[in-house]
Order: C-alpha cells, then structure tokens, then sequence
C-alpha cells in the first residue's frame, strides 16, 4: 500500500500541533483520516479518488458552492464546512498528483448505536427531504454535472447490454441469471429518466449518495443533522435521493450477501423513512413527484445492480472490492432486493398516498 506524508498534507490545511491521524474505514471511493489535534480540534482528511473524478476543480468547485449556499442560507443549521488550504484553496495537490481536502469534523453518533431504529430511518428521511428543500432554489447553473448521465437508468441497461454483446461466453459465465432477469425487466426503467427529461418533473440539485452511512445523528437526541459526502451534488431529481436512499437501508441483509435467501425488504422501514422525508420536502413535492415516489426505490436499486455487474464484467475497475466475485454478489443482491420491492409496489402506494393525506387531500 502507497504510503503517504500525513503530517506534511495535514500541515498545507491546518498549523495546529497534532496528537493522532486515524484512518477512517467504509469508503467505497476515497480514503480518509480522521485527524485530532492538540487543542482537540477534530478533521477529515480526505485523499480524492481522481480515476472516479479526474476533475477535481469541478468537484471542489460544487461542493464550495453547496457548503457556501447553505451556510449563507440557513446558517442555523448544521452542515458541512470545507476546511481551505492556507493559501485559501479548496484542495491541496501533492507533488506525487494526490490531491486532497479537508472538512471540519461533525460530532456524531454512529450509525449502529441506535435506540428506536424505525426513529433512526424516520430522522434519515427528514435529513435528506431537508436537503432537497433547502437546495430547492439553487439555480441549476451553478452546479456541474461531473457524471454525466449518472442516473440515466436506460442507458446505464444499453451500456451493460453492449458490455455482454462484446465478452466471450466464457466471461458471462456466472452471471447469465441475472442478465436474464434484467432483460425481462427493462421495459419500465425509464420512467423516471424520460419524466425528468420531458419536464414532466422538474430538475432539481441533488445528492445522489443518500445512503443511511451518509447521514449523521446527533449522539444525545438521536436527531438527524445532516448528509456529507457532497460529491455527487448535481442536476437531478429528488426521485433519484429517495429511491437511493430506501434501496440502501431497507435491505434486511449486507449489501453483498452472498445468500440472497437472506434478502428481504423492509417495509417498515420504508414506511418510517417516507414520512420523514415527505414531512421535510413537501412544500416542493410536485404531484407528478408523488405519484412517483413508489416506482423510485425499484428503479435505482436495479440501476445500482446494473452499475456493479457492469464494474463486475469490466474488471473491478470502480467499486473498491476484497474479493473478486463481490461485485456479483453485490449485483445479486440487489436484483433480489427489487424483486421484493416490487411485490411490495403496491403497500408502498398506499403508504405514500396515506402520509401525503396527513398533509393534504390528494
């Protein structure tokens, strides 16, 4: 493994005495490091994956856009705060071509301490639906789309249908299952893809990595604060946070569960973290966002299946993994968790529709 100056990087941020820099697991993308200093002032460290974002101007330059919007917009809420180098740039370079930022760390509690889980969810619905609202007004311009097309869930289907077309038989060996079931459930993936691009519903800035690790809690109330990892803000729909978020926390297993036996979908979870999101963003719910709530979880969590067979039969070149097979498993599980959303389309209608009446008829 590379070995880095962590000091020396730390020192192009901050000029306090340091007692520790511990790194940080459960990142997919980045590698990070907790930093403490004398004065007990607490940091995250950040290395930037460039093979992920090769554009670390545009990258920095969205999330100082965010941080600074939301600081200037609602400075009684806590948010992330970008830590600047001491040339007052939002991230360092390294000789070696690392780069790297800096946030101030954010006192929290950790995700599996949890007391009332079903509160727990309730909270993550209402930090992300907050998100959404307060972003609301954030003119589109100013923020880039650094991956482009990134839910674009019938492209993303096309792109993986090219991938197989062009491998050997071999190479599709221990995944014909799963392309099978996907071609039999393609024919509604656009539905939200092709609403959004015909402004049936509108565009909106997002995050777009919702997912339950992403959200704080505050240690003594439970309370939820706020999301982090801003790299994926951009153009997009509030759908896109939703479904993203309801396919990563209602899966009643890990995400690469190698027995998809032990997938379910949980309801209840469901349930509790729609009425926290509609209770945070539904001044800014249109009724065509709304009649679409349900359809989001099926169609992100089979566009997250798609993106990891896709890294699977592309070598691993994304995903960080620890054995070779884990993007399949990660791919499995998630076709199974969609199959189960979608014998439960249904229930999540009648959910919806029941929490949007506490707020109006509709």
């Amino acid at each position: 493994m590379k070995k880095f100056d962590l000091p020396g990087i730390v020192a192009y941020f901050i000029s306090s005495p340091l007692i520790q820099i511990v790194p940080l697991k459960g990142g997919q993308i980045h590698d990070s490091w907790l930093v403490t200093t004398k004065d007990y002032e607490k940091y995250i460290l950040q290395r930037i994956n460039t093979n992920i974002f090769p554009d670390p101007d545009a990258l920095m330059r969205n999330i100082q856009t965010v941080c600074n919007y939301l600081e200037e917009n609602f400075p009684e809420e806590k948010n992330l705060v970008l830590v600047p180098t001491i040339d007052n740039r939002p991230y360092f370079r390294s000789q070696d071509g690392d780069v790297w930022r800096m946030y101030e760390y954010i006192e929290h509690d950790i995700v599996n301490n949890v007391v009332n889980l079903l509160t727990r969810y309730f909270e993550a619905g209402k930090v992300t639906g907050k998100l959404n609202f307060q972003l609301a007004n954030l003119p589109l311009y100013k923020v880039i789309t650094l991956l482009q097309d990134f839910h674009n869930t019938p492209k993303r289907f096309q792109e993986l249908m090219k991938i197989v077309e062009n491998l050997p038989s071999i190479a599709l060996e221990n995944c014909r299952s799963e392309i099978s079931w996907l071609q039999q459930h393609s024919q509604n993936l656009d539905i939200i893809w092709s609403s959004l691009t015909k402004n049936i519903i509108p565009w909106r800035i997002t995050h777009n990595d919702t997912k339950l690790e992403n959200i704080l809690f505050d240690k003594e109330s439970g309370q939820g604060i706020c999301l982090i990892d801003l790299d994926t803000v951009m153009p997009g729909n509030l759908l896109f946070d939703f479904g993203d978020a309801i396919r990563s926390m209602t899966n009643s297993s890990t995400e690469d569960e190698p027995f998809t036996d032990h997938v379910n979908f949980r309801f209840d979870v469901f349930e509790a973290y729609t009425k926290g999101f509609i209770a945070a963003s539904f001044p800014i719910l249109s009724p065509e966002e709304i009649a679409l709530l349900p359809f989001a979880p099926t169609i992100i969590t089979i566009e997250q299946g798609i993106r990891y067979l896709s890294d699977f039969l592309r070598g691993n070149k994304y995903y960080k993994i620890d054995y070779p097979q884990q993007n399949l498993f990660r791919c499995r599980t998630q076709f199974k968790l969609a199959q189960e959303m979608e014998l439960n389309l249904d229930r999540m209608k009648d959910s919806v529709y029941q929490i949007i009446y506490t707020y109006q008829d509709y």
